[in-house]
């Protein structure tokens, strides 16, 4: 299965991901954690894009009997990077978390300026 939205660029965009989420995703038969840990990442990875960008946010999901693959698409050129641990900062820490719930997550800049942060988790 492969399904895409585009986000608005506010406060509701989380809140519409998670929405739209759990439509896409609720007939995969996924255990409670692993339904949870999509969940989560996908609300971090959609606030980063309104918290650090002007651009929407484009997700798509993918799955497979495998995998269930999430990727977050905006049109900054500014890297996804995990903050260092010991940060004075009191946030920042979403991608630590995507790494903590995914199988697997990475991001990639394009040539066009724009980016993609993505992360999969095993059908379970």
């Amino acid at each position: 299965m492969r399904s895409t939205i585009t986000l608005p660029h506010d406060k509701s965009a989380p809140r519409v991901a998670r929405t739209w989420m759990r439509q896409q995703i609720n007939g995969l038969g996924l255990s409670e954690s692993t339904f949870n840990n999509i969940m989560l990442a996908l609300s971090e990875l959609v606030t980063n894009v309104i918290a650090h960008t002007d651009s929407t946010a484009t997700v798509v999901l993918r799955t497979d009997e495998a995998e269930v693959c999430v990727e977050v698409n905006d049109s900054s050129s500014e890297p996804a990077q995990i903050r260092p641990l010991g940060s004075e900062a009191a946030g920042g820490f979403g991608l630590r978390l995507v790494e903590q719930v995914s199988r697997r997550w990475g991001a990639t800049c394009r040539r066009d300026g724009s980016k993609v942060v993505w992360f999969t988790v095993a059908v379970a």
